[in-house]
C-alpha cells in the first residue's frame, strides 16, 4: 500500500483555496449582476427623458 496518512496539510489548503475561488466567483456574478441593473436604469431613464423631450416640442410646435 502506499497511501499517505497525512500530506502536510494539503488538503485542507487546496479546500480552503476551493472555497475562496467559490466565494469570488459569487462576487463577480453579483458584480455583474449589479452592472447590469445600472445598465438598465440608465437606459430607462435616457429613454423617459427623449420622452419628455419629445413631448415638449411636440407642444412648442403647436405653440408656432
Amino acid at each position: 500500500m502506499s497511501w499517505t496518512l497525512f500530506d502536510g496539510g494539503r488538503m485542507f489548503a487546496t479546500r480552503a483555496r476551493l472555497d475562496e475561488l467559490f466565494a469570488q466567483g459569487e462576487w463577480s456574478i453579483r458584480n455583474q449582476i449589479n452592472n447590469t441593473i445600472a445598465e438598465v436604469v440608465g437606459a430607462y431613464y435616457t429613454i423617459v427623458q427623449l420622452k419628455q423631450q419629445s413631448k415638449a416640442l411636440d407642444a412648442q410646435i403647436l405653440v408656432f
